[in-house]
């Protein structure tokens, strides 16, 4: 009796892969790359665990509100703006942006069918 060996099923695998067309031999090896990737991937999410993040460190030097004021200038940026006395004047005919302007019509004198009176 005899028995085949893994050598045998190797062999004949790669006959059956060179009797096909050159399209299936391509999609074949490209679908036995994506097999071979997505099973070293999955190895190395279950073995190799995530990096955890450090624990925050709180700061050590803590600023209390009063200081904060106290170190403030005294002249705040509001106070050294020009205020204004008037607003600016919008014009009539603002034209918006997002609308195409309309086309005007431009309208024959009063006349009977087109022709004028003499």
């Amino acid at each position: 009796m005899q028995t085949a060996g893994w050598s045998d099923v190797w062999h004949l695998g790669l006959v059956v892969f060179s009797y096909q067309s050159i399209e299936l031999q391509i999609f074949i090896g490209l679908m036995a790359a994506l097999s071979a990737l997505m099973i070293v991937e999955g190895l190395r999410a279950n073995f190799f665990p995530r990096r955890r993040a450090e624990a925050l460190k709180p700061a050590t030097v803590t600023i209390e509100t009063e200081q904060v004021i106290q170190a403030m200038p005294t002249r705040s940026f509001a106070a050294t703006r020009p205020q204004m006395t008037h607003l600016p004047k919008r014009s009539v005919a603002r034209t918006r942006l997002q609308k195409a302007p309309r086309p005007a019509i431009k309208r024959m004198a009063n006349t009977s069918a087109g022709i004028a009176a003499e």
